[in-house]
């Protein structure tokens, strides 16, 4: 199923969000802001790499999506990630397809995010109208 349905399903910050608050040096407070604004929503932050991804789990977001990463280190920094927050949602992004979304679920991926699932092949639909 699409992991979001739309722009308010979650927060979800970005690198070039970070530019306006202080980078990920000071996300900590960005989003502690956040969540004392918005309760109800989930905190998504993404980041690049390693460092980033436990910079993002230090902060107390909810989930950490990682941009472009290889499964096997995908797979490296989610058990990082969960060494300090077992309960940190772990996101992959990019480039994520259907011959590499089943080792992205075993490299510790709770979502995939993708768009290879909008561009499937047509299917051959035959339809028989009958009296």
């Amino acid at each position: 199923m699409p992991h979001r349905t739309g722009l308010s399903d979650t927060l979800l910050i970005f690198k070039e969000h970070l530019l306006f608050t202080g980078g990920y040096e000071n996300l900590a407070d960005t989003v502690a802001q956040i969540k004392n604004r918005q309760k109800e929503r989930k905190i998504v932050v993404e980041g690049h790499s390693e460092a980033q991804a436990l910079a993002i789990v230090h902060a107390g977001a909810d989930a950490v999506q990682v941009d472009k990463m290889t499964p096997e280190a995908f797979a490296a920094c989610a058990h990082a990630c969960r060494q300090v927050n077992p309960e940190v949602c772990m996101i992959a992004a990019g480039g994520i397809n259907g011959a590499n979304a089943a080792e992205y679920a075993r490299a510790g991926a709770d979502v995939l995010v993708s768009s290879w699932i909008y561009f499937a092949p047509p299917a051959d639909v035959k339809a028989q109208i009958v009296p």
